[in-house]
């Protein structure tokens, strides 16, 4: 696994035939802080031996995955291949597609109070201020001003 502030892991999901060949790996399994620095990878469905669906991950939310990837390909003389997909390797789709909408929704609701609050304070500060009130005189406190005509 690749280190940065937590395990980011990576493991090639191959064929038992494939391997000890020299094979491109097209799909990468991945996941964080379920592996060791060299190793052991335990993520989702990983050892599970019903599991068989695999959730890609978006290439915005890959780029520590890919210094995984790099580090697996280097420790076990792999290669990948152009465009090879990295996804959560588990039996229950569903759950890691509901995790991941959760983690959005609580994404957008966080950024949705952070713009309340600082809109909140300028506009309060804007009114304490007394930006953008209208002076407004009356006709005859305004013509000694203007001077009569």
């Amino acid at each position: 696994g690749y280190k940065d502030g937590q395990i980011y892991c990576a493991a090639p999901i191959m064929s038992p035939s494939t391997t000890g060949e020299l094979a491109l790996v097209n799909f990468w399994a991945v996941g964080t802080s379920c592996c060791r620095p060299s190793g052991f990878f335990t993520c989702d469905g990983s050892r599970d031996p019903g599991a068989g669906y695999g959730v890609a991950i978006l290439k915005s939310g890959a780029q520590h995955f890919s210094e995984a990837v790099q580090k697996a390909e280097t420790a076990h003389r792999l290669v990948s291949a152009e465009g090879a997909l990295l996804v959560r390797w588990t039996s229950t789709p569903n759950r890691i597609k509901g995790e991941m909408l959760l983690l959005g929704l609580i994404s957008v609701t966080m950024k949705v109070l952070s713009a309340f609050a600082v809109l909140a304070s300028a506009g309060s500060a804007a009114w304490y201020l007394g930006l953008g009130q209208h002076v407004s005189l009356c006709v005859e406190e305004a013509l000694p001003q203007i001077g009569r005509v």
